[in-house]
């Protein structure tokens, strides 16, 4: 499957919402459903039945608020709360080039890097319908986006 055929692929390719650059789309990779769903499998035990981590799964949770302004039942993020999210995530990991996966549900899911995840956020996390999950091969991080539009951060998660 191309990224064209992803499931998610209007929020990335639909001048109503936003249009990648070539040369960003050539960089984020679906995922075949059984390897999503490995991914997904490993990492959704780490959620309550609520949708938010549990907390005494890591060593450290650290939350960054992510929500914009809410009219006629769209909500749009302004540019300068865009750029402070993106710092507060660089900050944490700062390796631009680390091969991340995104993760909405069992069988959606695309690789990319954390600089292009990190960079395009707010049109991967889209706040009251998305609850996903990014996590680097080398899980030394797990990040999750919350539908109520804020990230956890959580460090060394426990195996």
């Amino acid at each position: 499957m191309s990224i064209r055929e992803h499931p998610l692929a209007w929020r990335w390719t639909d001048p109503k919402y936003v249009e990648f650059p070539p040369e960003v789309l050539a960089q984020i990779s679906p995922l075949d459903a059984a390897t999503a769903a490995a991914v997904h499998d490993r990492w959704f035990p780490y959620f309550d039945k609520y949708g938010e981590v549990i907390p005494n799964r890591f060593a450290h949770v650290e939350i960054c608020p992510t929500e914009g302004t809410w009219k006629d039942n769209a909500c749009s993020r302004e540019t300068p709360l865009i750029g402070q999210v993106t710092d507060w995530l660089r900050d944490r990991e700062p390796d631009i080039t680390l091969p991340v996966t995104i993760s909405w549900q069992r069988d959606w899911a695309v690789r990319t890097s954390w600089g292009i995840f990190t960079q395009w956020w707010d049109d991967f996390c889209y706040p009251s319908s998305d609850d996903a999950f990014i996590v680097a091969d080398r899980p030394r991080w797990f990040l999750a986006f919350h539908h109520e539009d804020w990230f956890s951060f959580c460090h060394d998660p426990s195996a």
